[in-house]
């Protein structure tokens, strides 16, 4: 579900970085005939109120003066992330439309349209013109971390494999079942440690489930993504049923909104044909601590646990994954990197990042001082973690089978940049991205002073020896 934000990287794209949060007009932008950002506007309800003034006499009329006073054309798209609706400021139906999705919202975005409406280039027989877009597909003949000789083996046999007529879509009444849970923000950790946690105990318990893992999701609507692996089919039911009781409460007091269920659909391309499986049993594994996580942490002093708790989680798995410091360093230096880009890389952002180190250097090194772990006022938290690497080692020897037998077919680095994605994505409650990129250059800055400290070592023991 997450494919299309791990690979939102600005490399190809135009950012206005900064200058995005200070102007609430930007205007169009491009490059000889090329468009490379569309004009935009940035509104507050305060700026868009006209609009919901429906019943004023003046209202179309008022509608008009609005436009003038922010130069908005005719036609423009209300913007959703992906998601874009087509507005007619000049149709009544039209602007209806609009105000109907609007009308609870503080802030909206529009966009201008750049289709010419009465010259569309693309028709069908009886003259129609439609919008239109052309999707090209670049491949790099080289993938970032991996080594290319590492993957032209398992790349072939990945085309291969995925041609063949092999389940991997999951639709209710098949051995995976897929919730959606819409919920506010701060509802969302309630949900997870207080009804999700005792719900997949009492499944797991009673063998009616023997998997399952959630991520967080937003499609703009904030949400909890639950997907439960059903080994018994006959077993169904009674999923459905406990699932239904267990949620009803928060349906009653309106903390849950809607509850939906979907297909699933499995991520092969980006977790492996012969890897998707142990994928999945990671996924199960991350979320079972997860949810004890959030059981024990609460408040303020709990938000500052949370960011501990993913640094020490991250490092501990690419321990696991017997990474050396050195390897630690590289992969992160990668991953920093490109989130880096993605929030428009900035001197300023720079710096943030470089302050926030200087500031909490003391409490990484910490947390990811396993001496200390005895001591600890989180003791049960670093069980959780011990208790994790204990179930995780199976997995990881799995994976580095395939990878030393060269039949892994995505590269490792990789494979691990989506698990780390994951783990991230279920611990923080909101703006997951951010506090992704927060952790990365945390850990990339830990790893870089531990590199230095152990060269200089090492310079010191050869003077001495000298």
């Amino acid at each position: 579900d997450l494919h299309t934000q791990y690979f939102q990287k600005s490399g190809l794209g135009f950012n206005w970085g900064n200058l995005s949060n200070g102007y609430k007009f930007l205007p169009r932008a491009e490059y000889k005939n090329v468009v490379l950002a569309r004009a935009k506007w940035q509104l507050s309800k305060s700026d868009f109120q006209v609009l919901l003034d429906e019943k004023k006499s003046s209202y179309i009329t008022d509608i008009g003066e609005w436009r003038k006073q922010w130069n908005i054309p005719q036609y423009v798209v209300l913007a959703d992330g992906d998601n874009e609706l087509l507005v007619n400021l000049e149709d009544e139906l039209s602007i209806k439309m609009l105000v109907s999705s609007i009308k609870n919202r503080d802030k909206i975005v529009l966009e201008e349209f750049l289709f010419d409406i009465d010259n569309l280039i693309i028709k069908d027989k009886n003259g129609n013109g439609y919008t239109n877009e052309f999707i090209g597909i670049l491949l790099k003949n080289t993938i970032p971390i991996a080594t290319a000789s590492e993957n032209v083996v398992s790349l072939k046999k990945m085309e291969v494999d995925l041609d063949k007529s092999m389940k991997r879509t999951f639709s209710i009444g098949s051995e995976w079942i897929y919730y959606k849970f819409y919920s506010g923000i701060k509802t969302a950790d309630k949900l997870l440690a207080e009804v999700i946690r005792p719900l997949t105990e009492e499944l797991l318990d009673k063998k009616r489930v023997d998997k399952f893992f959630f991520i967080r999701y937003a499609d703009p609507d904030t949400h909890i993504r639950l997907r439960f692996h059903i080994k018994e089919l006959n077993e169904l039911g009674n999923v459905i049923a406990s699932v239904n009781q267990a949620i009803q409460p928060y349906m009653n007091q309106g903390l849950v909104t809607k509850i939906q269920t979907d297909t699933y659909k499995q991520e092969l391309e980006r977790y492996g044909l012969n890897s998707m499986e142990i994928g999945e049993s990671i996924f199960f594994i991350d979320s079972v601590v997860t949810l004890n996580m959030l059981n024990l942490i609460d408040g303020e002093e709990g938000e500052k646990i949370r960011w501990q708790f993913a640094v020490r989680s991250l490092d501990d798995l690419l321990t696991n994954f017997k990474f050396n410091s050195n390897e630690k360093l590289i992969l992160l230096e990668h991953l920093k990197d490109g989130f880096i880009r993605e929030h428009g890389g900035s001197k300023e952002l720079k710096l943030q990042l470089d302050t926030k180190f200087r500031n909490i250097r003391k409490q990484v090194e910490d947390i990811l001082n396993q001496e200390l772990d005895a001591t600890r006022e989180i003791l049960p938290l670093i069980e959780l973690l011990e208790w994790k690497k204990e179930q995780m080692e199976p997995l990881v020897e799995k994976i580095i089978g395939l990878k030393n037998s060269n039949e892994l077919q995505i590269p490792l680095n990789d494979l691990l940049a989506s698990y780390i994605h994951m783990m991230l994505n279920r611990i923080f409650k909101s703006r997951q991205r951010t506090y992704e990129l927060v952790v990365y250059d945390l850990l990339y800055k830990y790893y870089k002073s531990l590199a230095g400290r152990e060269k200089s070592k090492k310079k010191s023991t050869t003077i001495e020896t000298i």
